[in-house]
């Protein structure tokens, strides 16, 4: 607050100094000037102009010095001011090399991920096929039920490293946001799972409708949003198919100068105090055993929509249902 007050506070004692220097001159000035001129009309006259310039003269070294001082200062500042632009640059330079070699780090234990923890993921899951289709007299059948188990925890770590890797992918992959419709891109991913089954009846089929406007667009990365859609609509898949008839509705408008998109499911619903933990990476709140998941998919929702500009959040219910909102920009 002091910083910000003191160039007022200077000003007014520099208004404050002229204004007594500036009485105190006209009382002494115009006493001397009588007192020297007497009743001299002409030396009176010449007295009042050389007092005036005189005057002129003071006012005019005073604001030199003032103007002086000023932009003495105002050439300090912009020096400090240049000064820590190059330090400033300086340390972005240091922070983005840091950066870029870190991203080289992330793709090398990328790749370390996608080979060299894979490649004995292959081995297990082919080992212990061999184990259940040639020597599969040899187990009774708790061993062959171990077998199975086993095979089915490769499974889903072969499910997490890949979606580790999407995640690790979506933080690092250029941003291509432009203006373009929603409606093809949702229709193109709803037409790819239409055939969702329920349960293990592959003849039922769950209902998903969609009604998004032709003419509605946003601002969007569209391998980005495509992802975030994808995403929401499996979790919807895979929390309705114990409903009695399920039903996925995808929907949006326009809402206050954002697009609105909600993909809302009649499935289990959860409860909202748990609403934040969902989005967390590796967080989850079933079984495994009773919807397959590695605690993923949400959090990419949440990256690849903040990186668009947009925010997701959702409403629901535990027995009545869910809906998630994308509030993207248009």
């Amino acid at each position: 607050m002091d910083e910000q007050t003191r160039p007022a506070r200077e000003a007014a004692r520099i208004a404050i100094g002229y204004l007594v220097l500036s009485l105190l001159w006209v009382f002494v000035s115009d006493r001397l000037t009588v007192g020297l001129a007497g009743a001299d009309a002409e030396l009176m006259a010449t007295l009042q102009t050389w007092k005036g310039a005189f005057y002129m003269l003071v006012m005019a070294v005073l604001l030199y010095f003032i103007v002086r001082r000023t932009l003495e200062r105002q050439l300090g500042s912009e020096l400090a001011l240049n000064a820590l632009n190059v330090d400033l640059e300086h340390r972005v330079g240091e922070r983005t090399t840091q950066l870029e070699m870190a991203n080289r780090e992330l793709e090398s234990f990328s790749y370390s991920v996608s080979h060299d923890l894979k490649a004995p993921l292959r081995g297990v899951d082919g080992y212990s096929q061999i184990l259940l289709l040639d020597h599969a007299d040899q187990f009774d059948d708790e061993g062959r039920e171990l077998i199975g188990n086993i095979r089915d925890g490769v499974a889903q770590m072969h499910m997490l490293i890949e979606d580790m890797l999407a995640y690790s992918r979506m933080e690092r992959r250029a941003l291509d946001a432009r203006v373009m419709p929603l409606e093809p891109i949702v229709r193109s991913i709803v037409d790819q799972r239409e055939t969702a089954s329920v349960g293990d009846d592959p003849a039922a089929q769950i209902e998903i409708v969609h009604d998004v406007g032709t003419d509605l667009a946003a601002r969007i990365d569209r391998d980005g949003f495509a992802l975030a859609l994808r995403n929401l609509l499996e979790n919807a898949i895979k929390f309705s198919r114990t409903s009695a008839a399920p039903r996925i509705e995808i929907g949006a408008r326009a809402s206050d100068g954002r697009v609105l998109l909600w993909v809302r499911d009649n499935g289990i619903g959860f409860d909202m105090q748990y609403h934040d933990r969902i989005f967390d990476i590796f967080q989850r709140l079933h079984r495994a055993e009773d919807y397959p998941g590695t605690g993923v998919g949400l959090a990419l929702v949440r990256k690849a929509v903040s990186r668009m500009g947009g925010r997701v959040w959702a409403e629901s219910e535990v027995g009545r249902g869910a809906t998630f909102f994308l509030e993207l920009p248009r």
